[in-house]
């Protein structure tokens, strides 16, 4: 349940924070990349030790990261434009319903078998996220 809690929680804060950016004349584009390099070094430092010098030998993984991380960037600064554009509320929701055309998706792609928990979940999900 906690967990459930600092879920909607951190997903709604990030809007806000977002919006707090147009108010602070803070460069959102800019507040993104330090983010995402500081979330970087912290779990670097957190799990170096977990970081095998073997995985730097065969770098076919990096395009892959390099992709990700782009993709990541864009998606945070086009939550960012939302929310300071449309508001909150009409992007939280936005978010919380592609999360749900998503998961059916995936269902499809991957035929999951299609259970009333999953059809439950995945039809009041947002709304619940979002209230």
């Amino acid at each position: 349940m906690i967990a459930i809690i600092g879920t909607v929680v951190c997903s709604t804060l990030i809007f806000v924070i977002f919006r707090i950016f147009e108010r602070y004349n803070i460069h959102t584009f800019q507040a993104i990349i330090i983010n995402y390099l500081t979330a970087f070094l912290c779990g670097y430092l957190i799990h170096f030790k977990e970081v095998s010098k073997e995985v730097f030998v065969h770098l076919e993984w990096l395009p892959f990261v390099g992709f990700s991380a782009l993709l990541f960037i864009s998606l945070f600064l086009l939550m960012a434009i939302s929310s300071q554009k449309n508001g909150i509320a009409a992007t939280s929701v936005a978010v919380k319903m592609s999360m749900a055309v998503s998961m059916i998706g995936m269902i499809l792609l991957y035929n999951e078998d299609v259970s009333y928990p999953k059809v439950i979940g995945i039809s009041i999900g947002p709304r619940w996220a979002c209230t």
